[in-house]
């Protein structure tokens, strides 16, 4: 059985180096060791692994530990922070990553979705590095991601036929209540990518772009529990008239980070179903937690095509992966 890590990350190291020269104002960057942190008015937005973000070699090992095959790379947070000076640079990084180990590591290529030059690098960075998928933050510049203004890059995405994965922003674009405690990430989050996967279904883009398709992390935030409630009644009060069923189909769902319980996962895959449904770790932001995330869906009861599909079926169809 093929098994494929759908969520796991990997930054140029140059960049790291000279974070600070990259931050928007009102944010700042401390190191403490290997840890660099970014923070904004007192709360954290990103910690990072040096040795763990920037080693192919490193990962690759705790692939092997892990018992996992193949693992795709986004530069996670970083894409928060990208604009077309950085995009050219990460995404040659990621396919010299991906030719170094072109049976383990697969690149996603990583533009600022809002410049008018992102479907030319889009472009570049699939026909001419070979990347095979598109990484977005669930929001930019104050627009989510069903927003008009995506379009240009989605139609260039279609046409390249490759998926898009949605990774969660720093924190929700209002996270006033939410910033005592860490909550503004751990609970902001869930907000987020929650909002980003139910304006998707009940958006038009979907039916304006036929060819594309979404992988959003952590189970679509609390997608997976919410959707017969958010998607079950077509025009409900001001639910849009839709067929649903026809969006979700290109919506999937990633299970980084293994916070969950192997309840929680068996929820997951009995709402979203398990063709809609791609192993996640979110590797390397702790070290275990590619065996926590093989383990917990080893406590899912599934039949064999369906964990079959789940551990690394879906992602490799998605991708053109031979499996």
């Amino acid at each position: 059985m093929l098994i494929i890590d759908a969520h796991h990350h990997w930054m140029p190291r140059e960049h790291i180096e000279e974070i600070g020269r990259y931050l928007e104002p009102g944010e700042e960057v401390s190191r403490d060791a290997e840890l660099v942190r970014v923070r904004r008015e007192g709360t954290e937005l990103f910690t990072i692994d040096v040795a763990k973000y920037t080693s192919p070699e490193e990962q690759v090992k705790d692939m092997d530990a892990a018992g996992v095959d193949m693992a795709v790379l986004s530069t996670g947070l970083w894409q928060w922070w990208n604009n077309m000076e950085l995009a050219p640079a990460i995404n040659d990084g990621l396919a010299e990553v991906q030719r170094r180990y072109p049976d383990r590591l697969i690149g996603l290529a990583h533009v600022p979705p809002l410049d008018p030059a992102a479907p030319a690098e889009l472009e570049r960075a699939v026909k001419t590095l070979g990347l095979r998928g598109l990484c977005l933050s669930t929001h930019c510049q104050g627009k989510y991601l069903d927003d008009p203004a995506y379009l240009p890059l989605y139609q260039k995405t279609a046409e390249l036929g490759v998926p898009i994965f949605v990774h969660a922003s720093p924190t929700p674009l209002e996270y006033q209540s939410i910033r005592v405690y860490d909550a503004a990430r751990l609970l902001g989050r869930v907000f987020d990518l929650s909002i980003a996967a139910t304006r998707l279904a009940y958006s038009d883009i979907l039916d304006q772009v036929p060819g594309l398709t979404f992988v959003i992390g952590h189970l679509g935030g609390a997608f997976f529990v919410l959707k017969e409630r958010l998607t079950g009644k077509a025009g409900f009060f001001r639910t849009p008239e839709a067929d649903f069923s026809s969006r979700l189909s290109r919506l999937y769902f990633d299970s980084a980070p293994p916070f969950w319980t192997s309840a929680q996962m068996t929820c997951a895959v009995q709402t979203l179903g398990s063709g809609q449904l791609l192993l996640g770790s979110d590797y390397p932001v702790l070290r275990p937690w590619m065996v926590q995330a093989r383990r917990i869906m080893d406590g899912v009861q599934m039949g064999d095509d369906e964990r079959k599909a789940v551990m690394g079926g879906n992602a490799a169809r998605l991708l053109g992966i031979d499996g």
